[in-house]
């Protein structure tokens, strides 16, 4: 389900309930990693297939965390009372920061950026858009609608591109390949981000590919 799910190009609307003022509340907590809240999930997908099912939702990211008024958050489709959508595993939801369209342009933008990069290269991130729907399980902040995007897992990406993640190290730019760095190097400017270190492992993931013995 999650090859079809990120190949798709269609809109998904999605709605999310689940204690979002706890989630606003508690999203600088130190372990905010283990900090996961019971969610529902609604989605209607582009064939008419209704899906509604138990989730969970955690906040994630650095700035954006304490920032923006609802967390970027991950949702995690694997639970004990999922069935259809477990296969999704743990998906990084990227949302607007604030209410206003401004944010949500941004959003699309920052979307469109992960597209083109799929064009230059299969070695990058696939995403798929939605419509998501926030409610508060108490009603204690106003609902919201506006676009989103999930980012595919890490695993996944690294095994489609028959890759393995490098978690521990240090690396400098030289020591990676010349020419995927140079690629990437390229991209980042031409999109205007400045915002990415290989040394410090700062919005990108090292892989390593795997031998064929």
């Amino acid at each position: 389900m999650t090859r079809k799910f990120f190949a798709d190009e269609q809109v998904i609307e999605m709605n999310l309930v689940s204690d979002f003022k706890k989630l606003i509340n508690e999203k600088l907590r130190k372990d905010y990693q283990q900090n996961f809240l019971p969610a529902s999930i609604t989605c209607l997908f582009p064939d008419r297939l209704k899906v509604t099912e138990e989730v969970e939702i955690r906040p994630r990211g650095q700035f954006r965390r304490g920032e923006c008024d609802i967390p970027p958050i991950i949702i995690n489709f694997k639970t004990a009372n999922s069935k259809s959508l477990k296969k999704l595993g743990r998906l990084k939801l990227v949302s607007p920061c604030g209410n206003a369209p401004y944010y949500e342009q941004l959003v699309l933008k920052e979307y469109l950026a992960y597209k083109i990069y799929n064009l230059l290269t299969a070695k990058s991130f696939r995403v798929r858009l939605v419509k998501m729907s926030y409610r508060d399980i108490k009603e204690k902040i106003k609902p919201q609608k506006m676009y989103a995007f999930f980012i595919e897992d890490v695993d996944d990406m690294a095994k489609r591109s028959n890759c393995e993640e490098i978690k521990t190290g240090s690396f400098q730019n030289v020591q990676t390949n010349r020419g995927h760095t140079t690629l990437v190097s390229l991209f980042q400017y031409l999109i205007g981000n400045t915002d990415w270190s290989i040394p410090a492992y700062k919005n990108l993931k090292p892989y390593v590919l795997k031998l064929i013995v």
